[in-house]
Order: C-alpha cells, then sequence, then structure tokens
C-alpha cells in the first residue's frame, strides 16, 4: 500500500495533493493537543515520511547541554546566532531556549534601569 493511500484519511486532501504533486512537503500539525512536524517525501520512486512530536514546553538553556561559550553569546548586546548542521543533528531545538534566556537578560536590564 502506498503511502498517500494511508494519509488520505488523516489529512485534508490539499495536503495529500501537494504531497503527490510536490513529492517533498514540510509540514507541522496539531493531533489530541499534540504538535507534530512531518516530512513527507519520495526519492528514487520510494515514498517515505518522518513524524517527530515537537515539545509544547520550551527547556531552559541549561537543559541543553550546550557549551557555556553559547550561553555567553546569547548574553551580548547584539549579533545573530546561527544554527547550522547536517539534516537530524539537533538545530531545532536550541534557538528557543536561547532566544527565551535572551528576553530574560533584557527584561533584567530593563527593570534594573535607572
Amino acid at each position: 500500500m502506498e503511502i498517500i493511500s494511508l494519509l488520505r484519511g488523516a489529512f485534508s486532501s490539499s495536503i495529500c495533493e501537494c504531497i503527490e504533486k510536490q513529492h517533498e512537503v514540510d509540514l507541522s500539525f496539531l493531533c489530541e493537543k499534540v504538535r507534530y512536524r512531518a516530512n513527507f517525501n519520495k526519492q528514487q520512486g520510494t515514498q517515505a515520511f518522518s513524524f517527530r512530536v515537537v515539545p509544547q514546553k520550551i527547556p531552559k538553556l541549561d537543559d541543553l547541554q550546550l557549551p557555556g561559550s553559547v550561553a555567553a553569546l546569547v548574553q551580548e548586546p547584539r549579533g545573530l546566532l546561527l544554527v547550522t548542521g547536517a539534516a537530524g543533528q539537533g538545530k531545532a531545538r536550541p534557538p528557543a531556549p536561547c532566544c527565551n534566556a535572551r528576553c530574560r537578560l533584557r527584561r533584567q536590564s530593563y527593570s534594573s534601569a535607572p
């Protein structure tokens, strides 16, 4: 059985049509209060898909066990933090905790301003 026939019961016809035509689709969806990310693709005539649960709670920067240099970068007043790497190497997790940590620092500096 092809993957697209399994998906027809779970996804709208427009999404299924998009998967069939484009051969690769990235999307997110909510099912029973749980958010998922999904990737559907077709390579060398074979259909494949992957799903992952998107955590509802953003972890703290310390929870990620990143090098201390990352925490130092978050404390910089200006700049751009670029997360790069190969597919499946954990790039999606660090940005949200970094942004949260930066926002906490900004709130602290505003509240301590004269």
